[in-house]
């Protein structure tokens, strides 16, 4: 909806740039004044509207780390491992997961590692209680519950 509205803004201070030269008069320096003036108020409006004070802020522009994975050493002692030492260790790393997102819950792609393990491990109840937990937590940002959601089924 700000978008066009934006557009057509744009396309009056040009024209209202162009009409003096198109009649062959001189620019006034009220009429500069008022140039200069709308495009600051434009300016400063659209940076309200779709600006991200946020991204100002010193480190919130970090790229993605994956998680450290299991080393070579505990990826070979996990081969050596019984079928129930195995399962163990798989929930042990799950439940390390969800208490991690207790500290650090606006962690999308965490929510979205748990939500596929308890489906994984069958886990209905823990589930359930951590996709309510993603609804109260994401419940104002609509499309990073989604992205959640959707990638974890």
């Amino acid at each position: 909806m700000i978008w066009p509205l934006l557009a057509i803004l744009t396309i009056l201070l040009i024209l209202m740039l162009i009409a003096p030269l198109l009649k062959g008069g001189e620019y006034s320096k009220n009429f500069i004044s008022l140039f200069f003036a709308a495009f600051l108020a434009l300016s400063l409006g659209t940076y309200a509207l779709i600006g991200r004070a946020d991204l100002l802020k010193e480190g919130a522009l970090q790229p993605y780390q994956a998680p450290p994975g299991p080393s070579p050493e505990q990826v070979q002692a996990a081969q050596a491992m019984s079928p129930e030492q195995r399962a163990e260790m798989i929930l042990a790393m799950v439940e390390g997961l969800a208490a991690r997102l207790e500290d650090e819950p606006n962690d999308e792609q965490g929510w979205t590692r748990l939500l596929r393990a308890r489906t994984v491990l069958g886990q209905t109840d823990k589930l359930a209680a951590d996709t309510a937990r993603v609804e109260e937590i994401f419940g104002d940002d609509p499309e990073a519950l989604a992205r959640i959601l959707a990638a974890a089924n």
